[in-house]
């Protein structure tokens, strides 16, 4: 990830759902280091009321969560976007890390998922290469 890179994710508003505390605070930290507003709640409900009162630029959600689970919460933000005629980068954070479940993450109307664990350059990447403020600068 070049300066270049990390300048341009400054600002970014991302919204990190994941119900294990741990996971929350690694991820907030990685994120607020490299300068992006990221808001965090416990589950997939607390995501969905979240997105509906406030635009955020990426959406991070664990697929495993209690309440409303990752693909439940992509399903119901896809359908609240239909409504407003706009489409939110979402990205899948889970522990199964194949070719398979990737292809469920796509299927479910996530736009990319990142397997746990993972260096938080990969994270970034994913970010930036999903983020609409950032198309131009990593071109």
């Amino acid at each position: 990830m070049t300066e270049q890179n990390l300048a341009a994710l400054k600002g970014i508003t991302v919204l990190l759902a994941d119900d294990e505390e741990i996971n929350r605070l690694l991820v907030q930290a990685i994120l607020g280091e490299a300068g992006l507003d990221v808001t965090v709640v416990d589950d997939g409900q607390e995501a969905l009321t979240a997105a509906a009162n406030r635009h955020f630029d990426i959406i991070i959600l664990d697929i495993q969560m209690p309440v409303v689970d990752g693909f439940e919460a992509c399903t119901l933000l896809r359908q609240m976007e239909g409504q407003a005629a706009c489409s939110t980068p979402i990205i899948a954070m889970t522990a199964h890390g194949n070719a398979n479940f990737r292809q469920q993450c796509l299927e479910h109307g996530f736009n990319d998922y990142i397997a746990k664990p993972f260096k938080s350059e990969k994270l970034l990447a994913k970010i930036t290469d999903h983020s609409p403020s950032t198309s131009v600068a990593v071109a």
